[in-house]
């Protein structure tokens, strides 16, 4: 549909469309350029209202605009507006699709064009570090959720005449920019021709999810596939090399994860950290990473094997606690285990930073366990996962410490030689948990640990995570100290 000639039209119909007067963020202008009427169309908050400010001052300055009428659209653009991105378009699709991006609008009476002037500016965060991608050496930054912002880290980078970005839009209601990114004459034509085809193939109402929508649209695979598809990253340096390596690049507005194509396995077992080091040691991680694919399929399948099938083995290493256990009970017993294992590093991975890192240590409370640690030695009778989950409970706080150092002996732990005078409910809630977990008495109960008169929350969260000491032994404070870092 085509704009009409007449201002009261083209408002009547941009109602029509937009729910103007109704949606708060959508705001108009009705402008006196010299003798025309004009209106301003716009988006509240996407657009630079300094630049706008300064454009109509020039265009309503009394010194050139007094008795004055626009009589040619694209003279009047050519001499009064000096702003850089400004185009005429006539065409009411193409423009809701740019007005709702974020450029404004400026309908003049007696023109069947608009003035689109492309003064968006997006709400963004600062570009930082990616958390899934941290490196030892090397750049700092990441890509964000604006696209232009990312296709300019990555032409920073790469200064090529032959750098190509090319736009199209995803969704017929999101209308989600999505922009091919390679280096002509390294890509492959016929990959970069199929990515684009692909892209302009497909019928979907949004990308709600962003890149990640896309990639489950592009690549079609059975549902009890758990393998990764498509290589993504969210490093500028990253991406980077692979486009000199003659990969394409798929980037989606709204989202900070860039897809790679083609992909391969190796390049999951690659690091940043790979190029920053010399080749021998670059390589040596890489073998490692390699080793460890084969260590996740591998180990589980052996420990059943040696357990079930061969039990002298497996009462020689002590690796299951029951001889009697068959086959069954095993496989239930590691399915259990790796479910509990997945669930508490998905907790502590999607739970806010108020809990998150409630297994990690203070630096003070680390202080006093390694102290005591090395002052007390190694005795592999001694140091059992239930001495060390007492050991973490004593040495939360300097009062309890001082109270129970007496109670660390070189055999074990002898809790008679406690101080308890005076000493605080909280205090004593955490002596009396440790006593418990020491000697595996179930003196406090789940009802106990229930009640808030009893156990406070910052002691119950201690008593937990003594708890999971006691059951997995000290890896799970490294694996607090991971999900926090």
């Amino acid at each position: 549909m085509k704009l009409a000639t007449s201002l009261t039209e083209n408002m009547e119909t941009a109602k029509s469309l937009l729910p103007i007067g109704t949606s708060f963020d959508i705001i108009t202008r009705e402008l006196l350029l010299g003798k025309s009427r004009a209106c301003l169309l716009g988006i509240n908050g996407m657009c630079k209202t300094e630049v706008l400010q300064r454009i109509f001052s020039d265009l309503q300055n009394p010194l050139y605009m007094e008795n004055n009428v626009v009589e040619q659209l694209q003279l009047y653009m050519q001499a009064r507006i000096g702003y850089a991105q400004v185009q005429l378009e006539q065409d009411w699709d193409n423009l809701l699709r740019q007005l709702l991006s974020g450029p404004v609008l400026l309908l003049v009476d007696g023109f069947d064009q608009a003035l689109v002037l492309d003064v968006r500016s997006y709400p963004a965060r600062g570009i930082s570090e990616p958390d899934a991608e941290p490196v030892v050496r090397g750049a700092r930054d990441g890509f964000v959720e604006t696209m232009l912002f990312n296709a300019n880290l990555i032409r920073r980078r790469i200064r090529s005449p032959r750098l190509t970005f090319r736009l199209c839009s995803v969704g017929t209601d999101s209308k989600t920019d999505v922009a091919l990114a390679y280096v002509d004459d390294l890509a492959d034509a016929g990959l970069v021709k199929q990515a684009a085809e692909s892209l302009a193939r497909l019928q979907v109402s949004s990308l709600t999810m962003g890149a990640k929508s896309l990639e489950e649209l592009l690549v079609k695979k059975r549902w009890y596939n758990p393998l990764p598809s498509m290589h993504l990253t969210e490093r500028p340096d990253v991406a980077c090399s692979y486009l000199m390596e003659g990969h394409v690049l798929i980037i989606v507005d709204n989202s900070p994860t860039v897809l790679i194509l083609p992909s391969t396995l190796f390049q999951f077992t690659q690091s940043p950290d790979d190029y920053y080091s010399s080749p021998l040691v670059g390589s040596y991680f890489r073998l490692a990473r390699f080793a460890c694919i084969l260590v996740s399929l591998l180990m589980m399948p052996l420990y059943l094997l040696l357990t079930s099938r061969y039990p002298d083995v497996s009462a020689r290493y002590h690796l299951a606690d029951s001889a009697d256990a068959g086959p069954v009970t095993l496989f239930v017993y590691v399915l259990a285990v790796e479910f509990i294992l997945d669930l508490f590093k998905y907790s502590t991975a999607h739970s806010t930073s108020r809990f998150s890192g409630s297994l990690s240590l203070t630096a003070a409370h680390r202080q006093r366990m390694d102290g005591l640690k090395a002052r007390r030695g190694k005795r592999s009778r001694r140091d059992t996962p239930a001495y060390f989950a007492a050991m973490y409970l004593l040495t939360v706080n300097r009062e309890l410490y001082e109270r129970t150092r007496g109670c660390f002996l070189p055999q074990g732990l002898q809790f008679e030689y406690a101080n308890v005078s005076g000493i605080s409910p909280h205090n004593y809630t955490l002596l009396s948990a440790a006593r418990d977990i020491y000697s595996d008495s179930t003196k406090v109960s789940a009802s106990d640990l229930a009640r808030t008169d009893v156990v406070d929350t910052l002691a119950f969260s201690l008593i937990v995570n003594a708890l999971l000491i006691a059951r997995y032994g000290c890896a799970v404070l490294e694996i607090g100290e991971r999900s926090r870092t």
